[in-house]
């Protein structure tokens, strides 16, 4: 586990602070939100073992924005899209959707975007694999967005 500074920077945590341990051969990690709480939750795969999974109980200080994509024919899950979310700041935050990310395992291509207590959206650019390019705005400062090819 990595613990962001916002800065682009980030500090490892050891598994006593963030609480995540896998003893064994890990072999594959997938990132949803398996009890539909907003938060990322982790389920990780170990070799020649039971899968295991992780509720993320961190405190809740800050809050999220979700952005579902929903593509064209032929990609309807938006794989390859890049989300930029930008802050009424200016601040740029950006993530992307890909298919696959460990042996036997995909992570959900529902994105999360984290927001400090003095984080406003101003918009959502999409730039899907097509070449086409979608905004949305204004944004929610909570919850969650669907965006549409």
């Amino acid at each position: 586990m990595l613990r962001g500074h916002g800065d682009g920077t980030f500090t490892p945590l050891w598994p006593g602070e963030s609480g995540l341990l896998v003893a064994g051969d890990g072999k594959a990690l997938a990132v949803t939100d398996f009890n539909l709480d907003g938060w990322p939750d982790v389920v990780m795969a170990v070799n020649n073992d039971e899968a295991r999974a992780f509720e993320n109980c961190a405190p809740r200080s800050g809050r999220r924005l979700a952005v579902e994509l929903d593509g064209r024919r032929g990609n309807a899950a938006g794989i390859a899209a890049r989300v930029k979310l930008v802050l009424a700041d200016g601040t740029v935050r950006v993530a992307g959707v890909h298919a696959g990310g460990g042996y036997l395992s995909q992570s959900t291509g529902r994105l999360s975007f984290g927001l400090g207590a003095a984080d406003r959206p101003d918009r959502i650019e999409v730039r899907w694999a097509s070449g086409r390019t979608s905004t949305v705005s204004p944004v929610p400062d909570h919850g969650s967005v669907r965006v549409s090819e």
